[in-house]
């Protein structure tokens, strides 16, 4: 077959053959964005395969970044990146890269090309992060132009995107956690709240949380069990993946207070269910909104602003609240290593990293404590 349509994320692609590598033998083909309608793919099938036909299809030298870049995401990302990885690298690439870079000739990008988008970006408005996001997206796409000997060398490696801005996670005392739960009480979202705050969860990983993965009487005490993670994709809906790392999969200990929190969210969910019935679309999701669904974005949104203005706290997100767990952590004397497992990060050291700035306070704590025990032991002099 010289070629064929393929409909990928809601988007169709012409497909066609251009035969074998004559350096590797490996079969080679070219993907090309034609949009929503199948004709307009079909029709592009065509040009292409005439292209081949007459030698002017896509050539190193022919390529503009804009072609390349759609191709690389219908052949390497949609197969290989999870739908969310999708949709942030399909943002980069048509909203940023593409409106900036996307009409020069892949072989003629320079350096000079890359570093004037970077600043052009940050100069609309775009902050150092998100530049710095678009830019590693960048890269990554001309560096498979280089594996697949489209390029000699990656004109992204020799361009240097602007720092980021450094924002330091917020530290929530003792006191500001009690007026959140306050706020909260009586609310659909207590339990989230409670959760977020006592176990560090990521919001999608809450979102996630199944009653199954939760164990109130195992042998070690009351568990849950992070095993997948919620994901609202515009166009998409909601969708369910795994964690992304081994670390991400973990158990986190649950306190008394959140066991009890916990099972009379249990309480009040079934008899929600009992009450629709048939109607109601059970995912067994511990945080469900009235019909079992995930709660919608916007909802949760709205609702957790009313919960932090009520606290004295409106600029706190509801991420925020995992940041407030490793605080609370912290402060209290709790292991470093602990902290670090119970958040899922990737290290001990990448924990220490972003919560630096908590660290001196930790070690008054620690010098304290040891000058108590010291004393109580008869050690001081």
């Amino acid at each position: 077959m010289r070629g064929h349509v393929r409909k990928r994320g809601g988007i169709w692609y012409a497909v066609v053959s251009l035969g074998r590598d004559p350096r590797t033998g490996k079969r080679r083909s070219t993907w090309r964005r034609a949009g929503n309608r199948k004709r307009d793919a079909e029709a592009l099938v065509a040009q292409l395969v005439h292209q081949v036909d007459t030698g002017s299809a896509l050539t190193p030298g022919r390529v503009r970044l804009s072609d390349f870049l759609e191709q690389w995401l219908a052949a390497y990302v949609v197969p290989s990146c999870r739908p969310a990885t999708v949709a942030q690298y399909q943002w980069a690439i048509r909203k940023h890269i593409t409106p900036r870079l996307g009409s020069i000739a892949l072989t003629k990008l320079r350096p000079g090309h890359v570093q004037q988008a970077y600043g052009d970006m940050q100069a609309s408005g775009l902050s150092g992060k998100s530049v710095q996001h678009v830019a590693r997206v960048l890269r990554e796409a001309l560096s498979h132009g280089v594996k697949w000997q489209l390029l000699a060398t990656n004109p992204a490696d020799a361009a240097t995107p602007p720092r980021p801005e450094v924002h330091e996670p917020p530290v929530v005392s003792v006191e500001a956690s009690q007026r959140i739960l306050s706020a909260a009480e009586g609310t659909r979202l207590y339990a989230l709240v409670h959760t977020l705050l006592w176990c560090g969860l990521r919001r999608g990983e809450a979102q996630g949380l199944r009653w199954d993965d939760i164990t109130f009487d195992g042998p070690g005490g009351a568990v849950l069990s992070v095993r997948q993670a919620a994901q609202w994709l515009p166009g998409r809906g909601w969708e369910f993946v795994a964690p992304k790392t081994d670390r991400a999969r973990r158990q986190v200990a649950l306190s008394p207070a959140s066991v009890e929190i916990l099972k009379a969210q249990r309480t009040r969910q079934l008899t929600e269910r009992l009450a629709l019935g048939a109607a109601y679309g059970d995912r067994d999701l511990v945080f469900a909104s009235q019909v079992g669904t995930p709660i919608p974005q916007a909802r949760l949104r709205a609702e957790w602003n009313t919960i932090a203005a009520k606290a004295g706290l409106p600029s706190l997100t509801l991420h925020g609240l995992r940041h407030a767990h490793a605080s609370l952590l912290l402060a209290s004397g709790a292991n470093i290593a602990a902290i670090s497992e119970r958040l899922g990060h990737a290290s001990p050291a990448f924990t220490m990293s972003v919560y630096a700035h908590l660290l001196p306070h930790a070690q008054r704590e620690a010098v304290q404590g040891l000058d108590r025990f010291l004393a109580a032991s008869g050690g001081t002099r």
